[in-house]
């Protein structure tokens, strides 16, 4: 995984990025999903001033959408 980050932020993609397992899609566990697993177990954050990325294990924090189908700002972390 740190590899393929390291890979997208030299390729130029400097937003938040996911990451979750491929036995996930395989199983086809989506947000949403009826059993409430939270389907991203990783979050990676660029700061554009350092030029690094900083990668959050997420997989045991609260699974919290809103109304809308997005995270709560408690899922965002600070």
């Amino acid at each position: 995984m740190f590899a393929l980050d390291a890979a997208l932020r030299s390729a130029g993609v400097h937003t938040y990025l996911k990451y979750k397992p491929d036995a996930y899609t395989f199983l086809e566990i989506y947000r949403n999903n009826p059993w409430n697993i939270r389907p991203s177990l990783y979050i990676s954050d660029y700061n554009v001033v350092t030029r690094k990325s900083q990668i959050r294990k997420i997989g045991l924090q609260p699974y919290v959408w809103d109304h809308k189908g997005l995270p709560n700002e408690e899922e965002m972390g600070d």
